[in-house]
């Protein structure tokens, strides 16, 4: 799970470090890695908000059409949401409804990678 600068390892550590999972988190630079994706099959979840000076809009545009075409890759873009969205002590920036969706989607792919989901779905 990476935030800012360390969004990038969302993608690069499917890619390069063998990781079963990558978060990114107003990730910063991700430009420059969304060609590293290709051949990436572990989930990769990237989420921003529109307001975040960090992912202008072209990068946004770059990334929309991803999960199209890769279906383990989710890219989640919230309306009015800032750059640094999940530090609490960024009370500008700070979202909690996002942090909360962000934690969420986190849980659930850890748990799809431990067998949980399948595990509860058989129990149902």
């Amino acid at each position: 799970m990476g935030f800012c600068y360390g969004g990038p390892y969302a993608i690069l550590g499917p890619k390069r470090l063998g990781y079963e999972a990558g978060i990114s988190c107003h990730g910063t630079r991700m430009r420059d890695f969304i060609d590293e994706l290709k051949g990436v099959t572990a989930p990769v979840c990237i989420i921003w908000g529109d307001q975040d000076h960090a992912a202008p809009a072209e990068v946004l545009d770059a990334y929309r059409p991803v999960p199209a075409r890769m279906p383990n890759v989710e890219v989640h873009i919230f309306p009015g949401v800032l750059h640094g969205y999940m530090m609490r002590w960024q009370t500008k920036a700070f979202s909690p409804q996002t942090r909360a969706f962000t934690m969420g989607r986190a849980l659930a792919i850890l748990d799809g990678l431990r067998g949980e989901g399948d595990r509860l779905r058989r129990a149902s």
